[in-house]
């Protein structure tokens, strides 16, 4: 995967779609400004493709206070949910059918409280979506369940 302004970027954050297959990709920088990228499907071995600049998503300020470096993000079994963690914080954003990915991120997005971790580094979905598993850097860490509503 090549990124158009043919600059390397610092990327934790691989989501996938399960409506259709597409990859996004969430940029981290220590300004929190954060690009978001999508390799469409389908996914050919050996292939080279130019990623779709999609949004911009603004960590650290604003409505999405807290750590700027993100870090993690998933999306649900069923595709209406996206999370996306940052070092001390959780966002999730809700999906309405037919709704993009890109669509659903420009919408504002929940604090869903991530727990007190050193390091938050990870976060997925449940099987069946309805809570969200998140755990830190290093040796030894805690595994967290968190429900959702």
């Amino acid at each position: 995967l090549t990124y158009p302004d043919g600059a390397s970027h610092n990327c934790e954050t691989l989501l996938r779609d399960p409506t259709n297959g597409d990859l996004y990709l969430v940029t981290k920088s220590s300004d929190g400004v954060s690009p978001v990228w999508r390799k469409s499907a389908p996914h050919v071995d050996g292939s080279e493709t130019e990623l779709e600049w999609v949004t911009e998503l603004q960590f650290g300020s604003g409505s999405l206070s807290g750590s700027s470096n993100t870090t993690a993000g998933a999306i649900s079994p069923q595709g209406d949910r996206i999370v996306i963690r940052t070092y001390s914080d959780a966002w999730l954003w809700h999906r309405e059918p037919g709704q993009s990915i890109g669509e659903a991120l420009e919408a504002e997005a929940c604090d869903v409280q991530a727990p007190d971790e050193t390091q938050g580094e990870a976060i997925c979905f449940s099987g069946h979506g309805d809570g969200y598993i998140t755990v830190s850097e290093g040796d030894a860490r805690p595994i967290y369940y968190t429900p959702l509503q």
